[in-house]
């Protein structure tokens, strides 16, 4: 963590006032929390969702854009509620 909050702090001093950090990291959570408590401005991202997505729609056999998942949750800690295929839930 060290090394991210030197680098964080490096971001503050030179890029535009108010810019933003994108934090595509693991852990994100714990990443994008520290970056939080120092006072940056941080977005954490995660790509679980869009691969859960893309596999889901490959073992249902459709197209990825057919499919519309909701999920609950934060992050790697996340649950599907329903996974949409043209409206109707395929989840059960």
């Amino acid at each position: 963590m060290p090394i991210i909050l030197e680098l964080a702090e490096l971001v503050r001093r030179r890029a535009a006032a108010g810019a933003w950090i994108i934090d595509f990291t693991n852990p994100v959570g714990i990443v994008s929390q520290a970056l939080s408590d120092e006072g940056h401005r941080a977005l954490g991202l995660c790509n679980v969702a869009i691969t859960l997505q893309r596999r889901l729609a490959e073992r249902l056999g459709v197209d990825p854009d057919r499919l519309t998942l909701d999920h609950v949750g934060l992050n790697h800690l996340s649950w599907i509620t329903a996974a949409r295929v043209d409206g109707v839930d395929r989840l059960p």
